[in-house]
């Protein structure tokens, strides 16, 4: 009895530290990542900012002057596609270098008429190189009101005949207005929207743009765009 007596207190201090072992030992694991509730919401991981390389693939529509207005009946409708490169100075601010393609019919429902429009061709290549500033107002965290402004020049190697309206001059169809200049001065502004995604690298977005050709052209087209952008 007295060997009993004697052991009790080392019995209580036994359970007393398996107790607070018990007790201790899950949550220890959960603050060392060990066990984890697969059912608990996870973090957001934060959305990052930097030098990102910008993608947009969709349909332009020539607006306003010649090719729209000089040259009645020929379609404006084509496709549009870019790249830039660009670099988050801030969450709301980054300039961007961006080269766009695009690619727009040209014809005319008239058959009398065919032959006036067959000198420009039945499809319309430019070509521009622009500076760009983007402007984003965040709603939330992940998604954002977008804008840019911009300008460079644009091309189609050919801008005579394709921006030229035509006329009936010596038994011939001829351009009646003469374009000077290769390269021409063009400016842009857009606007749209822009999500980032959980796959944390990835935003999409649809930005609605329009740019406009001066100097001898003075041509308008209206973009609309589905846009990827990848941040490093």
């Amino acid at each position: 009895m007295r060997i009993i007596k004697d052991r009790l207190p080392f019995a209580f201090a036994f359970a007393f530290a398996f107790a607070f072992a018990f007790a201790a030992g899950p949550a220890a694991a959960q603050s060392d990542g060990e066990i984890e509730d697969p059912t608990a919401p996870r973090q957001v991981e934060e959305v990052i900012h930097g030098f990102y390389t910008h993608a947009r693939m969709g349909m332009q529509f020539f607006v306003a002057g010649p090719v729209a207005a000089d040259t009645a009946n020929i379609k404006g409708s084509g496709l549009s596609t870019g790249f830039g490169l660009g670099f988050d100075i801030t969450d709301w601010f980054a300039p961007e270098l961006c080269i766009t393609f695009g690619v727009n019919s040209r014809d005319t429902p008239d058959p009398t008429n065919r032959a006036q429009y067959e000198i420009l061709g039945s499809n319309i290549p430019s070509y521009t190189a622009q500076l760009r500033l983007n402007f984003a107002f965040p709603f939330t965290e992940r998604f954002r009101l977008a804008g840019n402004v911009g300008g460079g020049v644009l091309t189609t190697f050919d801008n005579e005949q394709v921006f030229g309206a035509v006329e009936f001059k010596n038994g011939e169809w001829v351009p009646k207005q003469k374009i000077s200049a290769a390269v021409l001065p063009m400016f842009g502004v857009a606007v749209g929207i822009e999500y980032y995604t959980s796959l944390r690298h990835f935003s999409i977005g649809l930005m609605i743009e329009y740019f406009h050709v001066l100097g001898d052209v003075n041509s308008g087209a209206l973009a609309l765009l589905p846009t990827v952008k990848y941040t490093f």
